[in-house]
Formats: C-alpha cells, structure tokens, sequence
C-alpha cells in the first residue's frame, strides 16, 4: 500500500508542476500582449490615426 501513496504523491507533484509552468506561461503571455498593446496604442497617438487634435 505504501507504493500506491508514492505514487500517489509523485503524482501530485506532477500535477502540481504542470499547473505552476502553465501558470507563469500565461503571466508570460498576458505581460507580453500587455507590452504590445501599449505600444501600438503610442504608435496610434504618435501618428494620430484617431483623428483628435490639431
């Protein structure tokens, strides 16, 4: 029964290891469209695409 629980436990581990790389891939994703999205929102402003002033 023992080699169950460590089975049990390694995958657990596993799981666990999965869940914190899927995590930081998505904080990775989220902070690069982040970045990409203000610069071409500075893009815009500096070229004026939105009309607005003079």
């Amino acid at each position: 029964e023992a080699a169950l629980d460590i089975r049990d436990l390694r995958s657990l581990v596993d799981c666990i290891r999965l869940v914190r790389r899927t995590a930081m891939q998505t904080a990775a994703r989220m902070i690069t469209t982040g970045v990409m999205l203000a610069l071409l929102a500075g893009i815009a402003i500096k070229l004026k695409i939105f009309g607005g002033g003079p």
